[in-house]
């Protein structure tokens, strides 16, 4: 099976080289291999030329800073999964489109959120990525997952955890938000999700996170505890208390399509590098 990865560079495309199927012939392309953007780009490349499946991890992420650049984020999150969707018609190809948690919005019911359930995002972010999915369009798989993380395993990119750790290093105490609820999603975990993905048959939205459910700030208390540092060196607050130019979702419980691991125990095996 021929695979283009776009993103490559990512936090989730590098997650995905560790955790490469021996079947797969992956087609690894970074910003400087193509920009995904410009569809003459897109239409032309040789890169894609052959393949069987595009898996598009490459996003505009910066959730705050989308809020002041609407119009990169619409390009990056929401026209370019739109012409690589055109290529892929053209391929013949399966274009596996990941996707967030932030295309919900605000009061959504406080159970697993499923794909059947309405999106509404209140973010310049969620609506970019929102627009993504509806640019994919038939012949794609929507892949929504959140909470994403890889910690040590990949140190290079930041995260939630990495951050908690460089934290509990140089500050004696720290205050997280304890009212947003989600489900921890090791890279690692995700990476294999997105392979099973991309052999299925295209036309889906579904959901891949770890099992399980938590806060911000009881992730926290488990990242100092796994660590050996003291959790009660962690202080809650409300988002009210902890505003952000870009609202969080309250509610990020995704009903998982995927079997991914329990979030404790990707955690543990996250901050000890194993795959």
């Amino acid at each position: 099976m021929r695979v283009a990865i776009t993103g490559a560079g990512g936090q989730l495309g590098s997650a995905m080289r560790l955790t490469t199927p021996p079947e797969v012939e992956a087609i690894w392309l970074g910003r400087a291999d193509l920009d995904i953007t410009d569809p003459e780009a897109v239409a032309h490349t040789a890169s894609l030329k052959g393949i069987d499946v595009l898996i598009n991890t490459a996003a505009y992420t910066a959730v705050d800073a989308a809020e002041d650049d609407e119009a990169a984020a619409l390009l990056l999150n929401g026209e370019a999964p739109g012409h690589l969707a055109e290529r892929c018609r053209e391929e013949g190809a399966h274009l596996v489109q990941l996707s967030t948690d932030y295309v919900f919005g605000p009061g959504v019911p406080h159970r697993p959120l499923t794909p059947a359930d309405p999106t509404n995002p209140d973010t310049v972010y969620g609506r970019s990525k929102l627009r993504g999915e509806q640019l994919a369009g038939e012949n794609s798989t929507i892949l929504r997952t959140a909470w994403v993380y890889s910690a040590n395993t990949l140190p290079e990119h930041r995260d939630f955890v990495s951050t908690m750790l460089r934290l509990e290093k140089t500050h004696e105490t720290v205050t997280v938000v304890a009212d947003q609820h989600g489900c921890p999603t090791y890279a690692i975990d995700l990476a294999r999700a997105v392979w099973e993905a991309a052999q299925q048959q295209p036309g889906v939205v579904q959901h891949a996170v770890g099992e399980g459910q938590t806060t911000w700030f009881e992730l926290a208390q488990a990242i100092f505890a796994e660590i050996g540092a003291d959790p009660r060196r962690i202080t809650p607050v409300t988002s009210a208390e902890y505003p952000a130019r870009a609202p969080r979702p309250e509610w990020s419980v995704l009903a998982s399509d995927y079997a991914l691991p329990e979030w404790r125990s990707a955690l543990r095996r996250a901050l000890a590098a194993k795959l």
